[in-house]
Order: C-alpha cells, then structure tokens, then sequence
C-alpha cells in the first residue's frame, strides 16, 4: 500500500543516514499508549504495527516500532530525544495510514499517546464541505491562463474513514472536486497524494482517505481563457456550509448572483476582493464570472502576481486557513505578526521540498501538521489579543 511504502521509505532514509547524529544523542524516551477503535462495533485487530517517528524540517532523523499488545497496548522504547524535533506516533490499519503527534513538555523518560483507528467505508459517507475558497491566484496575460487556488474543510461525520475506489464504480465510490473546462497544472498542494489524484471529464477524484472529522485538503491548477471574460459553472456535488470566492486587486473582478460581496481581505500585503455565500445543497451549481481578464498590451497585462504565489502557494493558502479560524466582526485584516511570516515561510518550504521529492509523506505530513498547527496557534493569540 502507498502510505505504507511511504513509512518504509521513512525507515530506509533513517538506516542510511549518518549514525553519528543519533549517537550523539543520549538521552531516550519511551512512548506508550492504547489503540482505540472509533467505530462502534468495530473488532480489535490481532495484529498491529506502531512506530514513532522524530522529524525535524530536515526529514525523519528516527523511527522506533512496537507491535500493539493483545490488549490493545503499545509502548516504543529506546526513541532518541532530540533538539527541535516533532514526535509523531502512527499505525497503518484498514488502507489508512493514522498519525498523532506527541506532546513532549519537559524531560519526562515516558511519555503516553493514545492514537484512534478507524473501519473503513469504500462509498461516500455523507461527506460535507464545511469551508470551501476558490482563490484567484495570478493571471498570465502572455500565456493567457489563470492559476486558482482551492482549499476544503471537509467533514466526515461518521466513525469510519472513507476509503475510496476506482473499483466501485459510480461518484458515490470516489472524492470528486470540479474544474474549469481544458484545466492543466493540477497540483496537490496539501492533504492530497498526488499519486492518488486522477483527473476525469471536468474535475478529478482524490483515492486519499477522508478520516472521520475534519480533513483539509488544497490543490491548485491552471484553465486558459480567450477573451476578457469567463464563465465558470461549479457543480455541487457535496453539501457545501461556506463558499468563498477571493481575487486580488488590481486585476480581474469577480462577481456571481448567488454570492455576496463581502470586506476585503488582506493576506501578507496583497489585497483581495472577496465573495461568500452558503449553504448550498448537492446537485445545484454556482456560477461565477471573472471579468476584465488581461490580453496582451491590454491594461491589466503588467499587473504583477498576487502575493500567495510570490511566496508559494502553500504559504498563501496556509494564510486564509488563518483566515478561516478567525471570528472577529469587524474588517479582517490578516497581515500577520513577524511568527506568522516565519510560519508561512517555513510552510512554504517544506511544500517546496515535497514537490521535488526530497520527503516522503510520512515525513511531511508529520513537518506540516506541526507548522500548521503553530500557525493556527499563533493566529488564535493574535486574534484574542485584538
């Protein structure tokens, strides 16, 4: 299976890495915990495999394992404890790979984790986009394309991972998203495997598993347009609570009957003129329309890309989930504090090093839900502080 091949992977880049690193390295920990089974009902696996892996933005610097005990037990002994590095437990059941990281708060020798494992399901589970954003990112006047965005809070609200597949046949076997007509440049920018993405007739379907909760997944993509205007037509495929809509000025304007203008919002240092509506219900659809769309020699073609892409676009995306997790009433201004920038450039980066290939999934999944989980901290505190 892929994700477990990734964590194999984790293990072979750590067995071949310098072993002086580790041997300088001293002080151990243990890490020990019970593996919970979230589905009602659902059996206890007679056989289990659990590893700790310490990551560091330069990759995984160890990994330790233990087999799940008859009771449902696990400890690792032995993990090195190392400077700067994140600590996350994880265990492949049922095709998903389940990971949880592990709060180190002093020099305690033993630490406990518990991690949840779910049944799987392989049709769609009742799927809900709680938080959708549709970002139009930069507008090439030469090649004439234009780069989007999307990012999606997606809600499981059951207590089995949807698994899907290509097997089962039907929309109601796979996680479907729609694009814009001749769309290219399809790139997982977080929460998806890339090599789990298919595109198909006017979208693509994700094979990544939805575990129960919440689930953040972005992509981004190009479409091509022709003359100063275009129309795009989204179908609604899974209830949708929020749609946003965000374009960055100057440049094309967006605008759509079914959404309300809403404050602009402003993400680093660039502005964004922004739309919202919702709920909306499946088998309806959405349409917007972005006009003023540069042609060569036109008077949009030298306005400069938006600020996202100019940082990267996991960076500017990891900026409106700050956005999102924010609830004051008054205009958002979301130009973050000095740690916030750092965070975001830190994202960045690491997103930079996985669409290379210089880190497996295990390795980033673990990097990034560290960073992201500080940047959501550190956007919390600013926003209490306001």
């Amino acid at each position: 299976m892929l994700r477990r091949a990734a964590l194999s992977l984790a293990m072979l880049l750590v067995s071949t890495s310098a072993p002086g690193a580790l041997a300088a390295q001293e002080q151990t920990l243990s890490v020990q915990g019970e593996i919970t089974i979230g589905t009602e009902g659902g059996p206890r696996p007679e056989a289990l495999l659990v590893q700790v892996l310490a990551v560091t933005e330069a990759g995984v610097q160890g990994a330790w394992e233990a087999q799940m005990d008859q009771d449902g037990r696990y400890r690792v002994d032995g993990i090195s404890r190392m400077d700067g590095a994140t600590y996350v437990v994880a265990a492949d059941y049922s095709e998903t790979t389940y990971v949880e990281p592990v709060e180190l708060t002093g020099e305690e020798s033993v630490v406990s984790k518990g991690l949840t494992i779910y049944e799987s399901v392989s049709t769609d589970p009742g799927l809900r986009f709680e938080q959708s954003a549709v970002v139009i990112s930069s507008v090439d006047a030469t090649l004439k394309t234009v780069r989007v965005l999307e990012i999606h809070s997606i809600v499981n609200p059951t207590d089995r991972t949807f698994v899907p597949h290509v097997e089962i046949g039907g929309p109601a076997g796979l996680l479907l998203f729609p694009l814009p007509a001749h769309a290219s440049d399809l790139t997982a920018e977080f929460g998806l495997e890339p090599s789990q993405m298919q595109q198909i007739d006017l979208g693509f379907a994700s094979l990544s598993p939805v575990i129960p909760g919440r689930t953040e997944m972005a992509f981004s993509y190009l479409f091509p347009y022709s003359g100063s205007d275009y129309q795009i037509d989204r179908s609604i495929r899974y209830p949708i609570d929020a749609l946003r809509v965000l374009a960055p000025t100057p440049g094309p304007t967006i605008a759509s009957d079914q959404l309300e203008v809403a404050e602009t919002a402003t993400i680093g240092e660039q502005e964004y003129q922004t739309l919202h509506g919702g709920p909306f219900a499946p088998g309806g659809s959405v349409r917007l329309t972005v006009n003023g769309l540069p042609t060569p020699g036109g008077p949009l073609s030298d306005v400069p890309p938006a600020a996202p892409v100019a940082v990267g676009a996991a960076a500017g995306l990891a900026a409106i989930f700050v956005a999102w997790r924010r609830t004051h009433p008054a205009a958002r201004d979301l130009e973050a504090d000095d740690l916030q920038e750092d965070l975001i450039q830190r994202i960045a980066a690491l997103d930079a090093e996985r669409q290379e290939g210089r880190l497996t999934e295990a390795e980033y999944m673990a990097a990034r839900q560290k960073l992201v989980e500080e940047l959501l901290t550190s956007g919390g505190q600013s926003e209490s502080q306001s």
